[in-house]
């Protein structure tokens, strides 16, 4: 039995359209395996409620687990919370306290064991709407969140706040920004320091009992590289444009995930 992980933006839905449509041969692929003995787990930065739903409503794939918010958290298919790793409160307070004197925070989105949601944005579009699965902001203040259990955030940010966030990173404290750009602008993916994609394989690897050999992982993005990093051997990266430096990370380049051989 073979465990397939893979990331879903990029790598599972990889139309190349800018469509929510996957490519067909990739369709035919992933649900074979669902259909299988093996399994099929999704490594996701997407907060687990929504990408569940979405999942089952536009291509009828119902995961084996579900690895979410860049492995803060593990749900089985039941949608059983298998395990969490939330940001220290102290942490969050102190990155509150610096977005509060920061200029060019655009918006933030929160994510907690029961609640997905947008905190605010100063621009929000329908197209944003439709790249956060239906979510729309809920008008509140940087300050909302601190009593909230946090998993992830994702900050919304000028790029030249980029600094900023790198210090967070260097300082001794719980928390790890990864970082993406879109339209101009920075996305800070905030977790706890230690919980990554490849972290939460590990646990869910004691959970569920597999051996390395039996795993195949594959992404297309910087929050993939600890995965790469734990399955090198059988690590696949799907070309794209933005990640020509870290090709080199994964022990095979892809241009669909249909071309893995399980």
């Amino acid at each position: 039995m073979k465990w397939f992980i893979t990331d879903f933006d990029g790598t599972l839905r990889n139309s190349r359209n800018n469509d929510l449509k996957l490519n067909p041969h990739d369709e035919v692929f992933i649900k074979k395996i669902v259909k299988s003995d093996n399994k099929l787990v999704i490594a996701t930065a997407r907060p687990h409620m929504q990408i569940k739903a979405f999942l089952k409503k536009n291509y009828n794939i119902e995961p084996d687990y579900l690895i979410c918010n860049n492995g803060t958290i593990i749900v089985n298919k039941k949608g059983d919370l298998l395990h969490k790793n939330s940001v220290s409160k102290e942490g969050i307070v102190e990155m509150c306290q610096k977005l509060k004197e920061t200029d060019g925070i655009h918006g933030i989105v929160y994510n907690t064991p029961d609640k997905e949601g947008v905190l605010f944005h100063t621009n929000w579009t329908t197209d944003l709407t439709n790249a956060f699965f239906g979510m729309t902001p809920d008008n509140g203040k940087i300050e909302d969140i601190i009593d909230l259990e946090i998993l992830s955030i994702r900050i919304m940010s000028d790029i030249s706040n980029k600094y900023i966030f790198e210090e967070f990173n260097e300082a001794d404290n719980d928390l790890n920004f990864i970082f993406s750009t879109s339209d101009n602008f920075l996305n800070a993916d905030l977790t706890s320091k230690d919980a990554h994609k490849g972290s939460a394989i590990r646990v869910l690897q004691q959970i569920a009992k597999f051996d390395d050999q039996d795993v195949l992982v594959a992404g297309d993005d910087y929050n993939d590289l600890t995965m790469f990093a734990e399955f090198y051997e059988n690590s696949y990266i799907v070309k794209q444009e933005h990640n020509k430096n870290i090709r080199d990370k994964a022990n095979n380049v892809i241009t669909q995930i249909h071309e893995i051989v399980i």
